[in-house]
């Protein structure tokens, strides 16, 4: 697989595509804060462009990284050793967990800025 954002087509290939769309996405919200930080003047149009970037971000991840991670890290259908899927068990399982918090963190934002 030469393009890591590619869909990958094995277990291999899922650990580096994963990793890479959760690390630009996130890597992106938070160059994006930082430079709008840097640029706007109010705090409530930085508020809404951090919290809609969050979003964008995370459904970013989740559709790409988590959703395709689910129909390759089967114990039945995936051909890997051993190890292998452990880990991939392992880094979906902490996406997931990641990605259920982060959620439940925009809800709470949400609910306290109305």
């Amino acid at each position: 697989m030469n393009n890591p954002f590619a869909k990958p087509g094995t277990v291999q290939e899922w650990l580096l595509s994963s990793t890479c769309w959760a690390a630009s996405c996130l890597g992106c919200w938070w160059g994006g804060i930082y430079i709008f930080s840097q640029w706007a003047g109010e705090e409530s149009v930085e508020l809404l462009f951090l919290l809609f970037g969050f979003l964008a971000a995370h459904l970013l991840i989740w559709r790409y990284a988590v959703l395709r991670g689910w129909v390759l890290v089967g114990w039945k259908e995936a051909i890997a050793p051993l190890w292998l899927k452990i880990l991939a068990c392992s880094w979906l399982g902490i996406l997931v967990l990641f990605q259920l918090t982060c959620s439940m963190l925009f809800l709470l934002l949400l609910a306290f800025l109305s």
